[in-house]
């Protein structure tokens, strides 16, 4: 078993958990269970640790299919809890198991779009995107940032779903030759594409599948809304709870780590912070 140290308090995580717990307990209306998986975790005061999981391909197509279907009731419930940054580095394929590692934006706050750049049109687009189900991050969405085309969909987006980035590295270690340089990766393969064969699968091959486990999620929490809602129900306890505030894309920020590491803006404090 291997376990992960979280220097942040696990609240979110257990209360996430425990609505699971209680999904996975009841059935939906059309008779089946919502049973998603999700890391064991043990919460202490400000910290505690978090299972590592490790994928697995599917065993066959049946589990294709349930894997789909559980990513559409992940899909539902990312939503209604306004999950953000669910892309390819935080789900883990696992079966028939799409699992969400990292839950340290449900319930999160979106900040208004401060990019003078776009239209009033535009950012009413963003903002429309922003608040539908390509907002969590889980569905494959093709975009340029710059002059890379990305795709961070968590929900096995497929082998035509490649991103290309910049990576940083440095040269000649402890030679008076070091330097910097900057080269595209390529990255589509990771633990978030699920595997049947050895083949890659794709999410856009089971849109019917993410249907179903959407709409039976969808149904289940419609029928419970009251309950949950409740004094005492599953969504109380997110009330007291923090949430990270992600204002711009993760892209975004591993640019901007990048451009940190330029020798020109390791000299001057001053020239750093102006970044």
């Amino acid at each position: 078993l291997d376990l992960f140290y979280k220097p942040r308090s696990l609240a979110l995580d257990q209360a996430y958990a425990n609505l699971l717990a209680q999904l996975s307990g009841a059935r939906a209306p059309d008779g089946l269970r919502v049973d998603l998986q999700l890391p064991a975790l043990l919460a202490r005061a400000g910290y505690g640790w978090v299972e590592g999981i490790v994928p697995r391909p599917a065993a066959d197509r049946a589990e294709v299919e349930r894997y789909f279907e559980r990513g559409g009731a992940l899909l539902c419930l990312a939503h209604l809890l306004d999950i953000t940054d669910c892309h390819s580095g935080n789900v883990i394929a696992v079966g028939d198991q799409p699992v969400l590692i990292d839950l340290e934006t449900v319930c999160h706050q979106r900040a208004r779009d401060l990019d003078e750049s776009y239209s009033d049109a535009e950012r009413r687009a963003r903002q429309t995107i922003a608040a539908s189900v390509l907002g969590c991050g889980l569905l494959p969405e093709a975009r340029m940032e710059g002059e890379l085309r990305v795709e961070l969909g968590g929900l096995s987006p497929g082998p035509d779903a490649v991103l290309h980035t910049e990576a940083v590295r440095w040269v000649d270690l402890g030679q008076d030759s070091m330097r910097r340089e900057i080269s595209r990766q390529a990255v589509g393969e990771g633990a978030h594409q699920l595997l049947l064969d050895g083949v890659v699968v794709s999410v856009r091959d089971h849109g019917a599948a993410l249907k179903r486990g959407f709409t039976r999620m969808a149904c289940h929490a419609m029928a419970r809304r009251a309950a949950w809602c409740a004094p005492g129900g599953p969504l109380e306890a997110f009330a007291a709870c923090e949430a990270r505030v992600v204002f711009r894309g993760t892209l975004v920020y591993g640019a901007l780590l990048n451009r940190l590491t330029a020798p020109d803006l390791a000299q001057e404090g001053v020239d750093r912070s102006l970044l």
